[in-house]
Formats: C-alpha cells, structure tokens, sequence
C-alpha cells in the first residue's frame, strides 16, 4: 500500500458518509428537475375543470432562482360543444431561503392558452401574466421524487382572471 493512501482513502469515505447523511441539495443547488401535475380550474367554465400537465425547473446555482416552464391541457364542459384548452407558462421562480424539510417559492411569469376545437368561444388564443407561491416537500424522505403544490392567480389580458391549484411529483435529475 502507498504511504498515505489509508488516510486519503479514510477522507474519501467521510466525504462521502457526510454527503449521503446531509440529505439532497437545497432548491438553490439543484440544476434540473420535471414532472407531471393535476391541476384545478374552478374559473375556466361554469364548473370546476380539471387539467393534467407536464413541467421543468431549470435553476441556476446557488442563487434561489430558477426557470419553470408548463403546460397545461383542459377538456372542459363546452356543453353541445367539443373543445380543448391548452395553457403554456414560463415562470422565474425565487426559492424563499427556510429551514431544511419544506422549500416555499413564490414567482410571476407569462401565460399563454389557446382554445381549440368547436366551442362557443370559436379557436381563440390569449395572453397574460401567471402570479404563483407553491411549496415542494424535500429532506432524507424526498430526496429525487418531491411531491409539491402550487396555487397560480392567472391575470388574462381579455378575458376574467382565474386561480388555479396545482399538485404533483417533481423527478430531480441533478
């Protein structure tokens, strides 16, 4: 054995415990997360409507900011009429700086939608500006996949406002 190989290698390996026991990174540190979300509409139509997407959080270390992009796809209750919505967000999100086992976020962004297919609103397509705070589940239990949730207030430019709740799974990949 080389002359000082056991104590490097001793060093290695409390790096290595002191990582693994220290939990996932915080918010800040990760890089890139996706997943998928149910969400809640209650003003979209008369009734509540409920939507499924899809999202990615890209962050940029050790800043508490990061990058999120969404989709959205509504089938509400157009009555005689068959239609889709499909919502797209690109939000900048700051990770509000709290203890270790919640990570709270609050974020404003751009909102696109677009109706599509026969409705009594015809194929229309609209802009506006998403508000939103949400909170993700982290520590030793949540370490890749982080259940979150999230509640948008959505201010559209031609049509009424409308809130949104959002829950989901977040995959970290690094």
């Amino acid at each position: 054995m080389l002359k000082g190989s056991g104590r490097t290698l001793g060093v290695a390996f409390t790096l290595l415990a002191a990582m693994s026991i220290a939990g996932p990174p915080s918010a800040s540190a990760q890089v890139l997360a996706v997943g998928g979300h149910a969400s809640l509409n209650p003003d979209l139509v008369d009734d509540n409507t409920l939507g499924v997407g899809l999202r990615a959080h890209v962050a940029l270390p050790l800043t508490g900011v990061a990058v999120q992009a969404t989709y959205d796809f509504y089938g509400p209750d157009c009555g005689v009429f068959e239609c889709d919505v499909g919502e797209l967000g690109l939000n900048l999100l700051w990770s509000l700086p709290v203890p270790y086992f919640f990570n709270p976020y609050v974020g404003a962004g751009a909102a696109f939608r677009k109706w599509t297919g026969e409705s009594q609103w015809g194929t229309e397509s609209h802009q506006g500006m998403n508000f939103l705070a949400g909170l993700v589940l982290q520590g030793p239990t949540f370490r890749r996949f982080q259940p979150f949730i999230e509640a948008k207030y959505q201010v559209w430019n031609d049509t009424d406002n409308q809130k949104v709740l959002s829950g989901g799974i977040l995959l970290t990949l690094f």
